[in-house]
């Protein structure tokens, strides 16, 4: 049995269904309506290991830890800032390639993991490769089919990423339909697969997330020292000893602590509502984005959507599902035992 998995970053169920990817839409199985969760880290950790952001408490892909950044020391602030992305790499850090914060953000924030959730000892990945079998993840922009279809020859499972749908949904949202040549690719895999192993395989294609219009930049003052901000494009963390207040709408109070010691005394994590961005963020800077990701996903063009197919479908049938049944779903098709912490369901 060969399971390829195609994770095409960005492309949602709204758009997947009025997009012109033809060959796609034509496959026979059940097209899943998937639900996310909000901000970007806690749904690829759900993806592969099938725990709810509650279980796996990996919210935010970077935390707050003073204690534990390389940049602790204040001469850390005398290193040009384009340097600091240089020496991330010597801190096998290299998530901070990611953010542009202002530097004194680097002496407070660590990266919530320094592995990629499918290496995690309770990943699907990690699961497979216990029992023996062969798992190989491929991460590219574009696709290159012939390093494909030998990962597909050399291994049980292939897990494929591929961005090119986040790429240009960010730089031009959903309005208009955007001609790739996703369709093609999947295409001539399918071809492969079909002529190399006739009905013995699952093609899964997925996403873990959509993505919405934004219409409205939610300005933020970040040189207000009085506060310790983080700012992805749709969360906004903020440590304060004064119980800062965000005056604007667009955003509501999704979770809030107060400590009775510590250098703060209050911590309140804001969620942007569908549509607005805050600006500046640490991911984009004061640009002009398109479209973005990371709400709230219930019935919305930020829901993902997962199209498990077979030969032996012959019709594509709707359903709805959650991106922890991921997981489980890929153990049920090799006939392993899901663990009885993961929350989601097999969908076959």
């Amino acid at each position: 049995m060969k399971v390829v998995m195609i994770h095409l970053d960005g492309l949602g169920y709204n758009y997947l269904k009025k997009s012109d990817l033809s060959y796609i839409k034509s496959l026979g199985g059940y097209l899943h309506r998937m639900s996310v969760y909000p901000g970007y880290f806690p749904n690829e950790v759900s993806l592969f290991t099938g725990l709810t952001p509650e279980q796996h408490k990996m919210e935010d892909l970077f935390v707050f830890d003073p204690a534990s950044s390389p940049f602790k020391s204040n001469l850390s602030l005398l290193i040009p800032k384009k340097l600091f992305r240089l020496a991330s790499y010597f801190y096998d850090y290299e998530t901070y390639i990611n953010i542009n914060p202002p530097k004194r953000h680097f002496q407070k924030f660590v990266p919530v993991s320094k592995i990629p959730p499918r290496d995690f000892d309770d990943s699907f990945p990690s699961l497979l490769i216990e029992k023996g079998l062969k798992f190989e993840y491929i991460n590219s922009l574009h696709f290159n089919t012939d390093i494909i279809k030998k990962a597909i020859r050399d291994n049980d499972c292939v897990y494929a990423m591929d961005s090119t749908y986040d790429t240009l949904l960010h730089k031009h949202g959903t309005e208009k339909i955007i001609k790739t040549d996703i369709d093609n690719t999947i295409k001539k895999i399918h071809k492969f697969l079909l002529k190399k192993y006739n009905d013995d395989f699952y093609l899964i294609l997925l996403s873990d997330h959509g993505m919405i219009p934004v219409h409205t930049k939610i300005k933020l003052d970040l040189n207000d020292k009085d506060n310790l901000f983080f700012v992805d494009s749709t969360i906004l963390r903020v440590w304060s000893n004064k119980n800062y207040q965000l005056n604007s709408t667009g955003a509501e109070l999704y979770d809030s602590k107060e400590f009775s010691n510590g250098p703060f005394k209050y911590y309140k994590k804001f969620l942007a509502e569908p549509g607005y961005l805050f600006s500046p963020n640490f991911f984009q800077g004061h640009k002009n984005i398109m479209g973005m990701h990371g709400y709230k996903s219930t019935n919305s063009p930020h829901d993902a959507f997962a199209l498990i197919h077979t030969p032996k479908y012959k019709k594509q049938h709707n359903a709805n599902a959650s991106i922890i049944d991921i997981a489980p779903t890929i153990l049920k098709i090799f006939n392993m035992k899901s663990p009885t912490e993961m929350g989601g369901r097999s969908l076959l």
